[in-house]
């Protein structure tokens, strides 16, 4: 763009037009990258500013570094399209079982096209061919939300970090997790970021009155030293009614004692697969890879 408000004020507007066009070209360059795919190198115009002074590399070097960058966005791509897959056959199961065929519908035909672009991308690898030409739409969709990586019946608790809390900086502290369903589990967290399993039983009618009435606890320990006990520093009450329309509660938490805020707050993750009453429906806007 400098090159060709460069020759407008020189008065080559035919040499402005060809800057314009050539900047243009960068835009489907800066999408792709700013969608985390790698791009082809050699397609980037050269600026006209740059002079031509040059390295010389090997055809051994070019070769293998150019391999890597195509396989690398044949996997980056094919991750994408897979989990276009994926979305799509949720969404669809999910609407046909509430009878809406039309949305249903809509979405077993964007999984075929993505399969497709898969196929395609899988044939065009094993022949050696470049990626093919693609472009990302937006598309709005309302989808489900689901936590595919935690088991039916299983409700996972990871207490990220704790934030501000009392006492010396470098306290020595712990978390105690204490899950009321079915019965009382109590596990010692020694590490934050550390993922916990709990089963439960989503068939059972006891669950959802349980863990209405029965909070997550979180007790944040100091730990004693040689002649010392273990001290609470405070408590941090996570209420699980919100499983019943989501399946992610994820906040950060303000420690207690009793009715007291003691200061300080526990933030915590905690998942089931799906909630417990109705199914979790957001409308997002995804960017949405197709193949020209």
């Amino acid at each position: 763009k400098e090159a060709a408000l460069e020759s407008k004020q020189k008065g080559d507007l035919q040499q402005a037009k060809e800057y314009l066009r050539m900047a243009k070209g960068f835009d489907p360059l800066i999408e792709a990258t700013q969608n985390g795919l790698p791009i082809d190198a050699t397609s980037i115009p050269t600026p006209p500013q740059i002079g031509d002074d040059f390295v010389i590399v090997s055809h051994p070097e070019c070769s293998q570094t150019d391999d890597l960058e195509k396989e690398e966005i044949f996997r980056k791509i094919e991750v994408e399209l897979q989990n276009q897959i994926e979305m799509c056959k949720r969404n669809k199961e999910y609407f046909l079982q509430l009878g809406d065929i039309s949305t249903s519908s809509k979405f077993e035909k964007y999984a075929i096209d993505s399969r497709k672009d898969l196929d395609v991308l899988t044939a065009r690898w094993r022949s050696g061919h470049k990626v093919p030409n693609f472009k990302y739409e937006t598309r709005t969709f309302s989808i489900v939300i689901c936590n595919t990586e935690v088991g039916v019946n299983e409700v996972t608790v990871e207490v990220v970090k704790a934030v501000d809390i009392p006492g010396k900086p470098d306290i020595d502290t712990y978390v105690r997790l204490d899950f009321p369903f079915p019965n009382k589990s109590i596990l010692s967290v020694k590490v934050f970021n550390e993922t916990f399993k709990f089963e439960i039983d989503r068939k059972s009618r006891q669950l959802p009155r349980t863990l209405k009435r029965h909070p997550l606890k979180l007790e944040l320990m100091s730990k004693g030293g040689l002649f010392r006990n273990d001290t609470l520093i405070g408590t941090a009450l996570i209420k699980m009614t919100d499983f019943e329309t989501k399946c992610t509660i994820h906040e950060s938490f303000p420690l207690t004692e009793g009715r007291k805020a003691v200061g300080g707050r526990l933030e915590a993750k905690v998942r089931i697969r799906e909630p417990l009453l109705a199914k979790q429906l957001e409308e997002v806007k995804e960017k949405w890879l197709v193949f020209l």
